[in-house]
């Protein structure tokens, strides 16, 4: 099955919050079974292809036909995603490794997740966005701290670089302890969402980018309302899990994801 038109990630439900649903499989054919299983549930599924002990293989062969197989199976389009050990996946890649597989992925998928971390020069981050917008996917770049809930002047930040980095999509992942650092981190999805919604300047004319679409996460239990209402205060998406494969703590099931979302039909924002 070809790709679908690549399209914002909110289109995807009439809530305006695609539910996102992992597979991590071990093998494509674990990949694909349990993307049968999502098929109904998810708007979208993302592809953990650090969850394949042979991912160096298949970057190497270029062997990602198979996806098709997924998409089809799932009925809905794929994020795909090589999550790095250093934030929180399971690929020990070399960079130049990380970066091959990422652009033959995004060849093959809707959405394609690019890692970011405060330390990455700008035209490394330029370059894999690039590859990612080249193989004609939408760029998620995503950013993941399971240790802490950074500073507010940080997520600002990422979320400025975002922007200015023009990606179709941007991703922050965090712990967090307590309901105030929850409130918090959908404080400041829902100030960045607020100021997306301006219009950019007439002095930009034809220069002026289109403004990402937002995903703010708390992790753990405490962040579990991010997940639950985040679309209220901004989020474009959430993760949500099918037979008890969550990808990060505080994953809601997805048949509940998608009952609350429904619930909550006409609340909260106009997209």
């Amino acid at each position: 099955m070809k790709r679908y038109a690549p399209t914002p990630l909110q289109v995807l439900n009439p809530a305006g919050c695609a539910v996102i649903v992992p597979l991590m499989g071990q093998t494509t054919a674990e990949m694909i079974s349990q993307a049968g299983a999502a098929r109904g549930l998810a708007d979208c599924v993302e592809v953990r292809l650090d969850h394949l002990p042979n991912l160096s293989q298949l970057i190497t062969e270029g062997d990602w036909a198979w996806l098709e197989q997924v998409r089809e199976a799932a009925a809905c389009p794929i994020l795909g995603t090589i999550r790095t050990a250093s934030q929180g996946g399971e690929a020990d890649l070399e960079f130049f490794d990380y970066a091959e597989g990422m652009s033959e992925v995004a060849q093959h998928v809707e959405y394609v997740d690019v890692e970011w971390d405060p330390e990455m020069p700008p035209p490394i981050l330029a370059g894999l966005i690039d590859a990612g917008r080249n193989g004609g996917a939408r760029v998620l770049l995503s950013w993941h701290d399971f240790e802490q809930m950074p500073p507010m002047a940080t997520i600002d930040g990422f979320f400025a670089t975002a922007a200015e980095a023009g990606v179709e999509i941007a991703k922050i992942a965090c712990q967090v302890e307590n309901q105030l650092q929850a409130a918090q981190l959908l404080q400041v999805l829902a100030r960045h969402y607020q100021q997306n919604q301006q219009p950019p300047s007439p002095a930009l004319g034809a220069l002026a980018r289109p403004r990402p679409e937002l995903l703010a996460i708390g992790m753990g239990p405490a962040g579990q309302v991010t997940r639950a209402v985040g679309h209220l205060f901004g989020n474009c998406a959430t993760f949500a899990a099918v037979d008890g494969q969550a990808s990060a703590p505080g994953q809601l099931g997805a048949q509940a994801m998608g009952d609350l979302l429904a619930s909550m039909a006409g609340m909260g924002l106009k997209r």
